[in-house]
């Protein structure tokens, strides 16, 4: 998730900027988007999986998805803002941490401060918006692929 490590350091190497505005969705709110998305995914959940274990399913279902739907698997350096152009994304995205939390932020803040909040050979993350017709998955070593739904 957000944490004040990542606030701290975007405020130190962008003296005079504050972080992006941000909402960390309440235990409720990530456990019915959590539920929306493994229904989405056909992910089988528990309420006593440990953290961290639904949104590995998630993201392991949603490669696969990715393979049979034979979506693009996108350079490193690519531009995230192009991604959620082509996807036609929301005005907001959520952001699902490998702790099974979940940040919503403007896709256009993410996009335009995405080395702020994800850290390479730190996070995996999933990004949707509201309607869940699409995905993408941005692991720890820079892979971006993009799921959409046919």
């Amino acid at each position: 998730m957000v944490n004040q490590f990542k606030i701290e350091h975007f405020e130190n190497e962008r003296p005079g900027e504050s972080f992006p505005p941000y909402e960390t969705l309440s235990d409720g709110e990530c456990n019915e988007v959590v539920a929306r998305l493994c229904h989405r995914l056909k992910v089988e959940r528990s309420s006593d999986m440990a953290p961290g274990v639904v949104t590995s399913l998630l993201f392991q279902s949603a490669l696969r998805e990715c393979q049979i739907e034979e979506a693009s698997i996108i350079e490193t350096d690519v531009e995230v803002a192009g991604v959620f152009d082509a996807i036609g994304a929301d005005a907001h995205v959520f952001i699902l941490w490998e702790e099974d939390e979940i940040d919503r932020m403007a896709t256009a803040d993410f996009t335009s401060n995405i080395d702020s909040i994800w850290y390479p050979a730190a996070d995996d993350i999933l990004l949707f918006d509201q309607s869940m017709s699409w995905i993408v998955l941005i692991n720890h070593e820079g892979d971006v692929w993009r799921c959409e739904s046919k």
